[in-house]
């Protein structure tokens, strides 16, 4: 009865042990996603568009430089 215990108790910390890493690798993948998500947000609105004076959104570039730079 005691062995038998035993052998359960094994395969019991086994599977905790999986489990653990199982989850402890869904949250570094979760983990991961949300800080590119973050990361891409903040570059896109550095990069793309900036507000002007009067409240709406405007290219960060004037057109003028742009065509000159072609």
């Amino acid at each position: 009865m005691a062995e038998q215990l035993s052998r359960i108790n094994e395969q019991l910390a086994i599977k905790n042990r999986r489990a653990k890493r199982v989850w402890k690798a869904i949250a570094f993948i979760v983990g991961g996603i949300i800080a590119v998500y973050v990361l891409v947000l903040i570059l896109a609105t550095v990069f793309t568009f900036s507000p002007n004076q009067s409240g709406t959104t405007d290219s960060s570039q004037p057109i003028e430089s742009i065509v000159e730079k072609e």
